[in-house]
């Protein structure tokens, strides 16, 4: 279910479509759920604005409904060090004001498994 994850938007003027962005993805559940008389549904996501989105909307529906977590955040490891993709946030931040190199960046998104 596409939907913004806060964490990336943290820190820019797009915050501000955080919670609007959940409202709008259980919306989108809603309709899909009671336009096809859905018995029961299984919910995948990840992040914090669409799980709880997710959770909010297998409520509203009053059908069997399952919402698991589709993604973690492993850490991984490379050049001796640990990478979480969370940390990328800040590095992508310091690469667009220039003091990161590109090849600085590419190790810790390939050892975090974003790329």
């Amino acid at each position: 279910m596409p939907g913004m994850c806060d964490g990336e938007a943290m820190g820019d003027k797009w915050m501000r479509h955080s919670l609007t962005s959940r409202e709008s993805m259980t919306g989108a559940i809603e309709l899909i759920v009671e336009s096809h008389r859905f018995c029961g549904i299984l919910l995948p996501g990840r992040c914090d604005e669409k799980m709880p989105g997710m959770r909010m909307e297998a409520a509203r529906c009053n059908i069997p409904a399952n919402a698991v977590t589709g993604e973690a955040n492993i850490p991984g490891s490379q050049e001796c060090r640990d990478f979480l993709p969370i940390v990328l946030f800040d590095d992508v931040g310091t690469r667009a004001s220039g003091s990161l190199s590109e090849k600085d960046l590419v190790v810790p998104e390939c050892a975090a498994g974003v790329v």
